[in-house]
């Protein structure tokens, strides 16, 4: 089961007890006219294909293909959370234009094994205005910030 939210208001101190990369994220359509999403975990350097395959590539390749992505470069820090129940559990903060767009995403064992937490906001998991291409597509007057959720 994956699900994605809004993060509503971080506990204080979380953060300093996380490790985090940066990530850089960004499409690219090849001539096919597929879907190509590239995107970094540390110092390697992967494409996922229309969300089928997935390969490790070369950083030059990354490179000469983030000169070239089509819509906006997502730069963001990726927190690893420690969430009982997850398999993994992230939160990404976006930065530049995106500032403020704040995102929990979790992948768990079992569906009914995991609770949304008091600091998780909404669940926008089937909302297609926070899925990855539309992050890189879309205007940013569309989103959700962290200080909307706060109020």
């Amino acid at each position: 089961m994956r699900k994605v939210y809004l993060l509503k208001k971080l506990p204080s101190n979380l953060l300093k007890k996380c490790q985090y990369e940066e990530v850089t994220e960004f499409f690219k359509f090849s001539r096919r006219h597929e879907a190509e999403r590239y995107f970094n975990e540390g110092a390697y350097y992967y494409v996922d294909i229309e969300d089928i395959l997935t390969k490790m590539v070369p950083k030059e390749t990354y490179e000469k293909n983030l000169k070239h992505a089509d819509g906006r470069v997502l730069k963001k820090f990726r927190y690893k959370l420690p969430l009982v129940r997850a398999e993994e559990a992230y939160l990404d903060v976006y930065k530049g234009e995106l500032e403020g767009v704040n995102l929990i995403r979790i992948r768990a064992y079992k569906k009914n094994n995991f609770r949304k937490l008091g600091w998780f906001g909404e669940d926008v998991t089937n909302d297609p205005t926070y899925s990855i291409y539309s992050l890189t597509h879309s205007k940013v007057v569309d989103l959700k910030k962290q200080e909307e959720m706060e109020r």
